[in-house]
């Protein structure tokens, strides 16, 4: 298949897989979607739950799509940059084929962690239906930035957000007094 067809079927393999995409997908201001998803060698499974109180960027990609070719990039310069300050970058493949994003990968030296979503049951409840596209999730899980395509602007803005993220303060486990009249003493 020519490169052209390639691409021609994939963009009809996300048509088709978004045809069943849930009536609302996650937006800007809401709590991120849970999901556990394998890493490419099915080694170990990432979960979202896992990577609480760290600022997580989703960067869903196909070996197919050329502009991933130069997300993916800078997208690894960002895990690397900031991972030591409360950053994870997890590249989301969505080949169907096992055997297209190993041999893609093969050629790049990435950072991040790259996990499978073959089905598309994470990108449809992140609302994901055209790649590259990007999700930004802040420490407390919500999700704070979307982003479908890659430039040199949307890089700078990303960044910017991802240091706007890392530099505020964790959130309060939920149980942990944060303030206000002490709930043992308060009168009933």
């Amino acid at each position: 298949m020519t490169g052209i067809g390639v691409r021609l079927a994939g963009a009809l393999l996300l048509g088709v897989l978004y045809v069943g995409a849930p009536a609302h997908a996650v937006q800007v201001g809401e709590p991120a979607p849970p999901f556990a998803l394998p890493e490419m060698d099915g080694a170990e499974t990432v979960a979202l739950a896992d990577l609480s109180g760290k600022v997580v960027v989703l960067d869903f990609w196909a070996s197919w799509c050329a502009p991933c070719r130069e997300a993916l990039p800078f997208y690894s310069g960002l895990h690397r940059e900031f991972s030591d300050r409360g950053l994870v970058v997890l590249a989301v493949n969505v080949d169907v084929d096992l055997e297209d994003a190993p041999r893609f990968l093969e050629r790049l030296s990435l950072a991040q962690p790259t996990v499978r979503d073959a089905d598309w049951q994470v990108g449809r409840r992140y609302g994901v239906a055209v790649l590259p596209a990007s999700v930004v999730i802040d420490r407390g899980g919500v999700v704070r930035g979307r982003h479908v395509g890659f430039d040199a602007g949307y890089a700078a803005d990303t960044r910017a957000l991802v240091l706007d993220l890392l530099a505020e303060p964790l959130p309060a486990p939920p149980d942990e007094y944060t303030g206000g009249p002490d709930p043992e003493t308060r009168k009933q």
